[in-house]
């Protein structure tokens, strides 16, 4: 075992482990681990890459506790030093490369896989990854980390999470989501099964529906598979179907799950990911 995987409890002593939201965090990361690890193995990876691989899950959302601290929101738009946006991604990697704390957890990470770790986190939560001067090793790992990550998402968080945790740590109440309507930007997108940019999210709606829309941005095959086979989507769904205050909202509600299920058969029968 890598003394990285040891270290990281350490790192979470500084906050408080007793908040329901930092619990939703750290539930999330330990899965996400999980994927991470899995998707690893069925790839074949060395044992190297595969606790690399653990490592950048662990600490991919290192930024999120920060921010719950000092400002208690998820929302990167309101995340503000010194007048400046820091996204969550940004935040991560400042708590681990400022200074070179990093080597304080991965004292033995060579520079090749800190500078993986670098880039893996910087465009975890990006809506495409950017491969220009990447090394396929590098590449691969900020595959695995989107993919962990938006799989938890869709197969655990937004299923087995309360409605007023998911919302307060986004500065809603349950309430704000089932009275909210869903912006045409993000309607159209989704229905035309793509991913959303969380630039475009204006409503409560919205960001339910940009969560759900990582399903359109999964990498690999066996991910994929990972979904379909969960029934995770309909799940997502059923959670919302018809508890909206606005008619139209329950319509398109309703539609934008044809259009995701419909996703779901064509791409596990094409298998035209990018993994193969």
């Amino acid at each position: 075992m890598k003394i990285w995987e040891v270290l990281y409890s350490d790192w979470l002593e500084q906050f408080d482990l007793d908040d329901p939201v930092n619990i939703l965090k750290i539930n999330h990361i330990n899965r996400v681990v999980e994927f991470a690890r899995k998707i690893s193995g069925l790839l074949g990876l060395s044992k190297e890459d595969v606790a690399l691989a653990v490592f950048i899950a662990q600490h991919h959302d290192d930024g999120r506790f920060v921010q719950w601290r000092d400002y208690k929101t998820f929302k990167d738009g309101v995340t503000c030093d010194d007048g400046k946006k820091h996204p969550h991604a940004e935040l991560s990697l400042r708590v681990l490369f400022d200074e070179n704390k990093i080597k304080q957890y991965a004292p033995e990470m060579t520079d090749d896989e800190l500078e993986v770790v670098y880039k893996a986190i910087a465009q975890h939560g990006s809506l495409s990854v950017d491969t220009l001067g990447m090394s396929s090793r590098e590449i691969i790992h900020c595959n695995i980390i989107r993919d962990a990550d938006m799989l938890d998402n869709l197969t655990n968080v937004m299923i087995d999470e309360t409605m007023q945790t998911l919302m307060g740590s986004h500065s809603e109440t349950v309430d704000d989501l089932w009275s909210s309507v869903i912006s045409d930007g993000v309607f159209d997108t989704f229905i035309s099964q793509n991913s959303i940019n969380y630039g475009i999210v204006e409503t409560p709606a919205d960001w339910w529906l940009a969560m759900t829309a990582y399903l359109y941005n999964l990498n690999f095959e066996e991910s994929l598979q990972i979904v379909k086979a969960s029934n995770c989507i309909e799940k997502i769904f059923d959670r919302v179907d018809g508890k909206f205050k606005i008619c139209q909202t329950n319509n398109k509600i309703k539609l934008l799950y044809i259009a995701a299920d419909a996703y779901i058969d064509d791409m596990a029968s094409t298998k035209l990911l990018a993994s193969e």
